[in-house]
């Protein structure tokens, strides 16, 4: 419910490489070219590693046999049905006036199963995923500041920003395969992070998420590893149009009605058995691909910044996530117990989000940090744990080529502005939840 976004349109906001600069610049260019200082020369093209070259090879070859699984199992029922329709055996065996009914049972059971399976194709989402898409004001410093980053590790740059919420960022391609094929690269950025953090650590941030895209053959394959396990995990765990009628069926006066409801319910719940083992393994063969993509995106972070400020973003990362469900958790407590439209929410979420953040005990945080260096990465986490991350990053060496103490945002003058039209519009929409 919170994760609408605004969007940043890239064609209104190209910077001006200095090189074409003929005009003196003013002090206003001054100053952007100030915030860009360091961010001018790309790095080297980096060695690939072997344990992530390693495991691209065998997450690539093990993750096309759960496809091709799928279809046979699949096909498998399919021809089931095909024999049993052409098949006399039951009318052989029994009077026609059992036999009919039993046949044209089974039919239907069958075909339903082979329908069930193949519901991610047909079955829309579930109309209670409401999202909205606004569109933002021109951020001109801000692409720039991006487009270097991009430029600096050897990334593609992104054709739009989209801003969240959330304290988070993340760099994806755009849907279908025209993104994927063209580079249609989208950099989702977290409100809080840029009212939180200064320029150094948000830099580290957004090479973080673009050095994912400069190993291409990884992240490409991270993007089909995606789509194979989101596959398996809407058939076993989403709740898509079709479950939301039969859940309503089943509260129906008309007993057929509810029997159906019922029927149809009972054979969704064993097509999932039948595919949790798949997308277990998928989600399996994703993490792993995934922890070595962020140790890779963190040899970015670390070559930009160092690992001093590296170890700052990681615990600002931290705070942050939980002042926001700290924040959130009490608005919501608050709204439900208000039960009325009348409650007011906050009018900036991600300011209040950093005033908490700025009110946490030390000492609380220093437990955190401390739990959260400590703990054991498992074979279903997609990020290491912060405890390795950071000592991979300091093992290393690298010192950092970019410095800048401002806040981060300088780089959107009319953040407030945008903050808190996208804190109305998500609380306007949350409301009417309660």
């Amino acid at each position: 419910m919170l994760g609408e976004t605004q969007v940043i349109s890239a064609s209104k906001t190209q910077p001006i490489p200095i090189a074409f600069r003929k005009t003196r610049p003013s002090k206003k260019a001054v100053r952007s070219q100030s915030l860009i200082k360091g961010l001018e020369k790309p790095f080297p093209k980096a060695k690939t590693r072997r344990r992530y070259l390693g495991t691209t090879i065998f997450v690539a070859m093990t993750m096309t046999l759960l496809p091709l699984i799928y279809v046979s199992m699949v096909s498998t029922i399919g021809y089931g049905l095909y024999r049993l329709a052409i098949s006399k055996y039951l009318f052989e065996m029994l009077p026609v006036t059992l036999a009919l009914p039993v046949y044209l049972t089974s039919i239907l059971i069958v075909t339903s199963l082979i329908a069930l399976m193949l519901k991610p194709i047909w079955a829309p989402p579930s109309r209670r995923k409401r999202q909205r898409a606004l569109r933002p004001d021109q951020a001109p410093v801000l692409f720039r500041f991006v487009h270097s980053i991009a430029h600096v590790v050897n990334a593609p740059v992104p054709k739009s920003i989209h801003v969240v919420l959330e304290p988070n960022a993340a760099a994806h391609f755009r849907g279908g395969a025209k993104g994927f094929r063209e580079n249609d690269l989208i950099l989702t950025i977290g409100l809080p992070l840029l009212s939180t953090m200064n320029l150094s650590q948000f830099a580290g941030i957004i090479a973080h998420e673009l050095g994912h895209f400069s190993q291409g053959g990884g992240m490409r394959l991270r993007c089909m590893v995606i789509a194979i396990h989101n596959w398996f995990a809407k058939m076993v765990l989403e709740r898509d149009a079709f479950d939301d009628e039969l859940n309503e069926m089943v509260q129906s006066d008309t007993y057929l009605m509810r029997t159906a409801a019922r029927f149809f319910l009972t054979l969704t719940w064993l097509v999932r058995i039948q595919f949790w083992f798949l997308m277990i393994s998928s989600k399996a063969l994703y993490c792993l691909l995934s922890r070595q993509l962020e140790f890779d995106a963190d040899s970015y972070e670390a070559r930009l910044v160092g690992p001093e400020v590296f170890e700052e973003s990681l615990k600002a990362m931290n705070k942050l996530q939980l002042s926001f469900e700290a924040v959130l958790n009490e608005i919501l407590r608050e709204a439900s117990r208000a039960r009325s439209t009348t409650y007011e929410f906050p009018e900036n979420l991600p300011r209040l989000v950093t005033e908490h953040t700025k009110r946490m005990s030390p000492d609380l945080m220093e437990i955190v940090n401390h739990v959260v260096y400590e703990k054991q990465t498992s074979w279903l986490d997609s990020h290491p744990s912060d405890g390795e991350r950071l000592e991979a990053v300091c093992n290393l060496g690298f010192d950092g080529q970019y410095k800048n103490s401002y806040p981060a945002t300088v780089l959107v003058p009319n953040f407030d502005s945008i903050a808190k039209k996208m804190t109305g519009k998500s609380f306007t929409s949350l409301s009417a939840w309660l």
